[in-house]
C-alpha cells in the first residue's frame, strides 16, 4: 500500500493535468458543438464544470482537511456527486440567473402602467380571453392543405372550433368587416373577395371562444402560396391591436407569434418575437390597448428562447 501511495505521489501531477485537460476539452466540445441543442449544452457545461472543479479542488482541500488519501476519494461515489451538483446547479442557473428553464415572464413600463405584457409557453388555444390568428387575404375556409394549411393557426381553429361549418366563421368574418373587398377570379374553391393587408374581422365560437382574425398574408390566386413581407406583418400588428383596443374590454389579448414560417415573412423567430413586442409597446403607449397582453410560444420552442434575458432587455 504504501509502494502505491508512492507511485500515485509521483504520477498525481500528471494525472490532474490529464484530467484537467481532458475536462476543458470535452467542456469547449460540448459547448461549441452540442451547445447548439439548446438546453443539453447548458446542461453539460454544468456538469463538466462541477466534475473539473471537485475533481481539481474540492478533493484535495477535503483530504488535508480529514487527512484522507486523495486516491480513495476518486470513486464513483464522488463523480455521482458531482454530476448530481452540476444538474442542482444547471436548475438554479436555469431558473434564477441565466433564466433559460423560465417558461413565462412579465414585462412592465412605467411608459403604459395600465398594460402587463407576459410572454409564456404553451397552447393559445388554451387561454382565455381573445385570440389573434393571421389568416391570408381571402380568410379562405376550406382546410384542404391547399387554401389553408392544417398545421396553421388558421387551420387549427377552423379544426376545433368549426370543423363543421366552416362557413359559419366565415359569415361572422364577413359580417364584422366593414368595406367592401375587391372580387377577383380564382381557379379554385376559394373565396375571390379578396380584402387589404391588415383587414381585420372578429369571430365567437359556439364556446365562447373569441378570435381576432387579421389578413397578413398576400395569396397566388393560382397556387395559392402565401407569402407576406415585413411591412405586411408590421401593417398586420398595427391592425390588429387597433381592433384589440376596440374589441377586448380589459379582457386579455394572446397573441401567437406573426410572420412565421407559413407566412413566409423570413425573420428569425427572436426578431419576430422583439417586433411584436414593440409593436405593443407603440400601441399601448398611444392608447391603452387592454390590461393583459400575452404573447404564447409553442413548447416545441422552448429551448431557443431564453424568456428571462428578454424580459431583462425590456424592463
Amino acid at each position: 500500500m504504501k509502494i502505491m501511495n508512492n507511485l500515485f505521489q509521483k504520477i498525481k501531477p500528471i494525472v490532474e493535468s490529464i484530467i484537467a485537460g481532458m475536462l476543458t476539452f470535452l467542456q469547449y466540445l460540448w459547448y461549441a458543438t452540442f451547445r447548439r441543442l439548446g438546453l443539453f449544452g447548458y446542461l453539460g457545461q454544468a456538469i463538466f464544470v462541477a466534475i473539473g472543479s471537485i475533481y481539481a479542488t474540492g478533493i484535495p482541500i477535503y483530504c488535508k482537511i480529514f487527512k484522507r488519501d486523495e486516491a480513495d476519494c476518486m470513486t464513483l461515489t464522488t463523480l455521482t456527486i458531482s454530476i448530481v451538483i452540476g444538474i442542482i446547479y444547471f436548475l438554479v442557473d436555469g431558473i434564477f440567473f441565466k433564466g433559460f428553464l423560465r417558461t413565462s415572464v412579465t414585462i412592465t413600463s412605467r411608459a403604459f402602467d395600465s398594460t402587463e405584457i407576459k410572454i409564456k409557453f404553451g397552447n393559445i388555444f388554451y387561454q382565455d380571453g381573445w385570440i389573434v390568428v393571421s389568416v391570408n387575404e381571402f380568410f379562405d375556409n376550406i382546410l384542404d392543405d391547399y387554401h389553408v394549411a392544417e398545421e396553421s393557426l388558421h387551420g387549427q381553429m377552423l379544426k376545433r372550433y368549426w370543423k363543421d361549418s366552416p362557413d359559419d366563421w366565415y359569415e361572422k368574418i364577413k359580417s364584422s368587416i366593414d368595406l367592401t373587398p375587391q372580387q377577383v377570379s380564382r381557379p379554385t374553391a376559394g373565396k375571390i373577395a379578396r380584402y387589404p393587408i391588415g383587414t381585420t374581422g372578429i369571430a365567437r365560437s359556439s364556446n365562447g371562444k373569441k378570435f381576432i382574425c387579421v389578413a397578413l398574408s398576400p395569396t397566388d390566386v393560382d397556387s395559392c402560396l402565401a407569402h407576406a413581407t415585413y411591412n405586411d406583418l408590421l401593417l398586420s400588428l398595427e391592425q390588429a391591436l387597433n381592433k384589440a383596443r376596440e374589441v377586448c374590454a380589459s379582457k386579455p389579448l394572446n397573441f401567437p407569434l406573426l410572420g412565421g414560417k407559413l407566412s413566409r415573412v423570413n425573420l428569425p423567430k427572436n426578431m419576430l418575437l422583439n417586433l411584436l413586442i414593440m409593436q405593443i409597446f407603440n400601441a399601448s403607449k398611444e392608447k391603452p390597448i387592454t390590461q393583459e397582453i400575452r404573447i404564447v410560444l409553442p413548447y416545441k420552442d422552448f429551448s431557443q428562447y431564453n424568456l428571462k434575458a428578454i424580459q431583462k432587455a425590456w424592463s
